[in-house]
């Protein structure tokens, strides 16, 4: 009798679970993931930029200022609306800053055929090493939002 008890807690335990699971992703559905090498130099003299086209550069910037700005454009050609998230990876992940519509934001969505500027800023904090160049990458996560 008691391991058939415990044979039914677990059995629903485990289908309460994936229905948790089921339900999570059936809202949210990764459509696409965009990875951008990007870079940043700190120097303790003058600034300057890189304009390469190899990867995000983010150029020669001095401790806690912030760097040029670097824009990229996110469009939606998707007939559902999407939500895009922006992260930074690496060493320059808690450095990265992302501006869209002239406010500070880490996602926001875009209805259908809508596209966004979305502008990257990078502020590195005073424990950056002058003379060192950091790297990481800028992360883009587009999902499908089902509601």
């Amino acid at each position: 009798m008691k391991k058939t008890q415990l044979f039914l807690f677990l059995l629903s335990i485990f289908l309460i679970s994936s229905s948790g699971v089921t339900l999570f992703y059936s809202l949210y559905i990764v459509k696409d993931v965009i990875v951008y090498p990007a870079d940043v130099s700190i120097t303790a003299g003058k600034v300057g930029f890189n304009l390469d086209k190899d990867k995000i550069h983010f150029g020669l910037v001095k401790k806690k200022s912030v760097t040029s700005k670097r824009s990229i454009s996110v469009s939606n050609s998707d007939q559902d609306t999407v939500e895009v998230t922006i992260k930074g990876e690496g060493q320059i992940k808690k450095w990265l800053m992302s501006e869209v519509d002239n406010r500070t934001i880490s996602s926001f969505y875009l209805k259908s055929n809508e596209s966004k500027n979305v502008n990257l800023f990078l502020v590195p904090d005073s424990q950056a090493e002058v003379g060192k160049t950091y790297t990481g990458n800028v992360k883009i996560i587009i999902k499908r939002v089902l509601w």
